[in-house]
């Protein structure tokens, strides 16, 4: 399974879409999972079983089943072994703005974030949890941590349709810079912080960045140097 995570993106990235597909297991292997997990916090699943009142879905030991607005269900199986193959989901929300299951997901090293939209079934991973625009029809999705190679440093943009998500920018700091403090300010403009390291290796060198949208197309404003 491609991970969008890993993946190496240089630059701005404009108009482009991305459908990823969430990995299972096979159902003969869904029995070895032990549920709850070794050295799980027991309190994820406490609030799971609330996020997920209401007919949002259901986890029957290591499957989180999630019921979209057709009826059917999605399944996420987590994969709990001794290597770069580890997976646990815990469902943390609904967000009924955009239509959107939130599942967090622990990995072997480092975590992620994956939404599923509940009206086209479509599945997509995130570097972070989605803050909505105030129109609800974009969302921004972030990741920070120059001290951590598991972690991207990482800005998304994605708008929101009924037919799915379709991503409209992204922007990789590697481990050069690396972005916090994410706001929309209006529904064309997403506020953020700029964190670089200096010559000693310290997170000491901020600045206010922004990223606009004019006419379709997003553009950044960088902090100064």
């Amino acid at each position: 399974m491609k991970v969008l995570l890993c993946a190496s993106v240089a630059g701005v990235i404009l108009g482009c879409s991305v459908s990823v597909s969430a990995q299972t297991q096979p159902a003969n292997k869904a029995a070895a999972c032990v549920h709850p997990a070794p050295y799980a916090d027991e309190n994820e699943y406490v609030a799971e079983r609330t996020a997920l009142s209401g007919g949002r879905g259901e986890r029957v030991s290591c499957m989180l089943r999630l019921r979209l607005a057709n009826g059917r269900n999605v399944q996420l199986v987590d994969r709990i072994e001794d290597s770069g193959e580890y997976r646990r989901y815990v469902y943390e929300r609904y967000i009924a703005e955009a239509a959107l299951h939130l599942v967090s997901v622990h990995l072997y090293e480092g975590g992620a974030h994956l939404v599923v939209h509940s009206l086209a079934g479509s599945k997509t991973w995130l570097p972070g949890p989605p803050l909505l625009s105030p129109d609800g029809r974009r969302f921004t999705a972030a990741s920070s941590s120059l001290d951590d190679h598991y972690a991207p440093n990482r800005i998304e943009i994605w708008r929101v349709g009924q037919s799915g998500l379709k991503r409209e920018l992204a922007l990789n700091g590697a481990q050069v810079w690396s972005p916090e403090n994410l706001v929309w300010d209006g529904s064309n403009t997403v506020r953020w912080t700029q964190v670089r390291l200096n010559s000693s290796g310290m997170e000491d060198r901020r600045g206010a960045a922004r990223l606009l949208s004019r006419e379709g197309r997003w553009s950044v404003e960088w902090a100064a140097r």
